[in-house]
């Protein structure tokens, strides 16, 4: 909040953008209440009351399609995750947000029963009592809702040597996404899955993913979804001033809130900045890329295919992600090399 305060200040002066990869809906509230004064400010990410709803849905679209009746939550206790652990409401000019509590939706919208919900804080080091509660209620599925402030490594290597090793697990954001996860884990983390995208395999969801990610692997740089939405903004930014053909921030920014954009990691529809609805400014959530490790770590794509499809990835990426390709991580605790 103090850097789109500080922005405001300098802008008449010194006409500037800003694209901050954070999710408090508070900022892009301001663009939409006050557009003249905050209009330089955009989000690449959902705001919090989507990122909490509409991109968790992926982990439970496949935990029912595995056959998962009962799920255990595992919620980072953060600010950005209050609208999941709580639920939450927020007006804005362009419609009200309702969101309900992540274990109240789930059960509405996908049927499955949540039979443990916990909150894991910030720097907490042993799960190993979350981890077998969620085994002794009886969960089929674990969803993690993580960021870098939760040690998915520390946890990962707990639920390999808990008695939840063979309830699959789902992770957010964290060094889950990076490719060097699996030996961080000491390849502890064989049958768990994440969203990922940070191998140069990364099925191509626009011509520009494959090229980044190998510029970025051969500097030794990891590419999570935070580094493909900050590099894919600069793309962006680039194309708005050849359109424009000057640096006039003013229409650069109407620019940017007009034109379609290839991101490396999204479709297009979840990054279009000029939506007049409450995700003005801001990405918006849906279905993700999510994979398995599977033997030696290599990270298998299970999202099913027919929701990839039905939100604007292209053939390249669907026939890539299936369903079908998931394992238990008992099944790969046995067949794979050790």
């Amino acid at each position: 909040m103090a850097i789109i305060e500080e922005g405001a200040k300098l802008y008449p002066s010194y006409p500037h953008l800003v694209i901050s990869s954070q999710a408090a809906v508070g900022t892009t509230l301001k663009v939409m209440q006050d557009y003249d004064k905050y209009k330089f400010y955009f989000r690449n990410l959902p705001p919090d009351p989507d990122l909490n709803y509409n991109t968790p849905k992926t982990h439970f679209a496949i935990a029912k399609a595995i056959g998962a009746k009962k799920v255990a939550l595992l919620l980072e206790e953060a600010a950005w995750t209050e609208c999941a652990r709580k639920g939450c409401t927020v007006d804005t000019p362009y419609g009200k947000i309702e969101i309900k509590a992540m274990k109240d939706w789930v059960p509405a919208e996908f049927g499955l029963e949540v039979v443990y919900v916990a909150n894991i804080a910030v720097g907490q080091k042993d799960f190993l009592p979350m981890l077998e509660e969620s085994a002794r209620r009886g969960a089929e599925y674990i969803f993690v809702l993580s960021s870098w402030y939760t040690d998915t490594i520390t946890m990962t290597k707990q639920w390999a040597e808990s008695g939840a090793k063979n309830i699959p697990i789902g992770f957010f954001g964290g060094p889950n996404q990076w490719g060097v996860f699996y030996n961080l884990t000491g390849g502890k983390a064989l049958g768990t899955m994440s969203i990922f995208y940070d191998t140069p395999d990364v099925p191509p969801v626009t011509p520009k993913t494959k090229e980044v990610v190998k510029k970025l692997n051969s500097m030794g740089l990891a590419a999570d979804m935070s580094v493909h939405y900050y590099y894919s903004e600069v793309y962006r930014i680039k194309q708005a001033i050849e359109k424009v053909g000057s640096l006039e921030m003013d229409k650069i920014i109407k620019a940017i809130e007009e034109m379609q954009f290839e991101h490396t990691a999204l479709p297009s529809k979840y990054v279009y900045f000029g939506y007049k609805n409450p995700n003005f400014h801001s990405y918006t959530g849906g279905y993700v890329l999510v994979a398995q490790f599977q033997c030696n770590g290599k990270p298998v794509w299970i999202t099913p295919s027919e929701l990839l499809k039905e939100v604007g990835y292209g053939e390249d990426v669907q026939k890539v992600s299936n369903i079908k390709l998931y394992k238990s991580p008992e099944e790969l605790r046995k067949s794979c090399p050790s």
